[in-house]
């Protein structure tokens, strides 16, 4: 069974709500004031945020070159970690609690990387199990790094361990149950459970929601047939779930139980900014979102999400 202390440091009819513009945004009291919208570089098309250590910085993927951003949420200020390159991409961001930020490779050579979250070293690489595959989002805890296929059914656990050297590979678990593969895209987005138990997982084509074990068992969450088409980033918060869906350019707030078994959609969620909302985290109740603009370039957008 996956643990509670695994993830624990883990950082009806719903109605279409419009999302308040949290900007300039008053994260850390009244006298900071957090821009609303932060411009990525040119060519970026962001697709994960994750807080790092030195809040108010978050990093920021790049999914067509795998480059790595480390942006400053209050001054805007925008700095390359890791260059991209062609055949390269970065999905999905988790930090460990050890400091490494743990890198999704999508359809990439490698399917998952380990960098240095300061410096953007490159720690560890592995390449792909499979000819085609796309490994999208991955979540981190103390015992271990869990990543997801949207092609290939199954999880990938790198273990961890303070002061111990990374693993050789990665360990492959089959996902079995009710999720099941069908043409289209898959698995796009892998959080855990409020109580640690187990993770969720949404399945883009179907729109459903999954519990999925670590040993890979699955059963569909009961959104009382509400669904979440095109859903690829997920924030967990408490016992609250904010999907963002980037073909509706909007994010959807679920309330979920601690197990992760049944939740409710509470809201519906769109912004005139939004393109294309990819990646959600939140700093001081304060959420950002990765929204992929074209043909410019992609940008971070601070909202309030009702």
């Amino acid at each position: 069974m996956l643990r509670r202390t695994f993830l624990s440091a883990l950082g009806a009819g719903a109605g279409l709500a419009v999302i308040a513009t949290a900007g300039p945004a008053l994260a850390d009291g009244p006298d900071v004031q957090y821009p609303p919208t932060i411009d990525l570089p040119p060519g970026v098309q962001p697709d994960s945020i994750v807080m790092l250590g030195r809040a108010p910085h978050a990093a920021v993927s790049s999914r067509h070159d795998g480059a790595i951003y480390r942006v400053d949420l209050q001054h805007g200020d925008v700095t390359q970690v890791r260059a991209g390159r062609p055949g390269r991409q970065a999905r999905g961001l988790a930090v460990g609690r050890y400091g490494p930020l743990f890198v999704a490779g999508g359809a990439g050579r490698h399917m998952i990387e380990v960098l240095d979250s300061e410096t953007g070293e490159l720690l560890a690489s592995y390449p792909r199990f499979h000819h085609r595959s796309d490994v999208n989002d991955v979540v981190a805890g103390t015992a271990a790094a869990w990543f997801i296929d949207g092609i290939n059914p199954e999880l990938y656990r790198l273990e961890l361990g303070h002061d111990e050297p990374l693993p050789s590979a990665a360990t492959r678990v089959r996902i079995t149950g009710e999720l099941r593969y069908r043409p289209g895209i898959n698995a796009n987005g892998l959080t855990s459970t409020p109580d640690g138990s187990a993770f969720l997982v949404v399945q883009a084509v179907t729109g459903n929601l999954y519990r999925v074990t670590d040993q890979g068992v699955s059963t569909q969450v009961d959104l009382g047939g509400e669904k979440v088409f095109g859903g690829d980033g997920l924030h967990l918060k408490d016992g609250t779930l904010y999907v963002a869906q980037p073909r509706h350019a909007q994010v959807t707030k679920i309330e979920i139980d601690a197990a992760g078994t049944a939740g409710q959609v509470v809201s519906r969620n769109r912004d005139p900014r939004f393109v294309a909302p990819a990646g959600i985290t939140e700093h001081h109740n304060i959420f950002y979102v990765t929204n992929g603009r074209r043909p410019g370039p992609g940008s971070i957008e601070s909202v309030g999400i009702r």
